[in-house]
């Protein structure tokens, strides 16, 4: 959670093109910004995307049984002219 009103947090701001609030950015395992999705949005709506990436993280590590999926609901894609940024790494020290 990024409080918008803090003058600290314009990088994340500004890297994840976010316009509106709430803005809740969607990555998957391997750091890809997959949609995001702004407003309110319905629980049902959360649980499936949320449930699909879980799902292409575990075909991702191994798991035969799962193929990846696109996310069922996708609302705005930040990085379609920007392609080169949609890869996000988070340093975590």
């Amino acid at each position: 959670m990024v409080n918008g009103d803090r003058p600290e947090a314009w990088p994340l701001i500004e890297r994840f093109g976010v316009d509106a609030i709430p803005h809740l950015a969607l990555i998957s395992a391997d750091g890809d910004v997959e949609t995001a999705l702004i407003g309110p949005v319905p629980k049902s709506v959360l649980e499936r995307d949320l449930d699909v990436l879980l799902s292409n993280a575990a075909a991702q590590n191994g798991d035969v049984s799962s193929v990846q999926q696109p996310l069922p609901y996708q609302m705005l894609d930040v990085f379609a002219n920007r392609p080169d940024l949609r890869r996000i790494k988070f340093n975590l020290d």
